[in-house]
């Protein structure tokens, strides 16, 4: 449920992240989080996989729409709000529960695969910005 719960017909979709991106309103991210939380929860789903915090540094990359795009700060402030809209604003009880993916130190990915040395600055501004909104610890989730 990155953007809707697209196994359920009728379901609200929403554009891809790199689309949302594309319009740095962290506001409809927020909404559009909300909407495909409570879709999904409503199936049972308690978890998605989702938002992805990666920079986007290649279109040529076969998982490029997963991002909000190149800009790391841009990406940090709707990874944020994406993750308040799946939650929710308790953090006790989330909505659903999220996962800022990808990796700490994924560097440049090649149709799936890591071809370079990481460099991490690129990443730094996504996490402290996620922080306020960060997914629940993994006992939450399991409870």
């Amino acid at each position: 449920a990155v953007h809707g719960n697209n196994n359920v017909l009728g379901a609200e979709i929403f554009p891809h992240p790199i689309g949302l991106g594309a319009t740095a309103d962290a506001g409809l991210v927020t909404k559009g989080g909300a909407a495909t939380a409570k879709g999904a929860q409503a199936m049972g789903i308690r978890w998605t996989f989702a938002p992805v915090l990666e920079v986007s540094r290649d279109a040529r990359y076969g998982r490029y729409y997963e991002s909000f795009g190149e800009d790391p700060i841009l990406d940090s402030v709707l990874g944020a709000a994406a993750i308040k809209g799946f939650q929710g604003n308790d953090p006790s009880h989330p909505i659903i529960a999220a996962t800022d993916k990808h990796f700490a130190a994924y560097s440049q990915p090649i149709a799936g695969h890591d071809r370079t040395m990481a460099e991490i600055p690129m990443r730094v501004p996504s996490r402290p910005g996620s922080t306020p909104a960060s997914p629940p610890p993994w006992p939450t989730v399991h409870r």
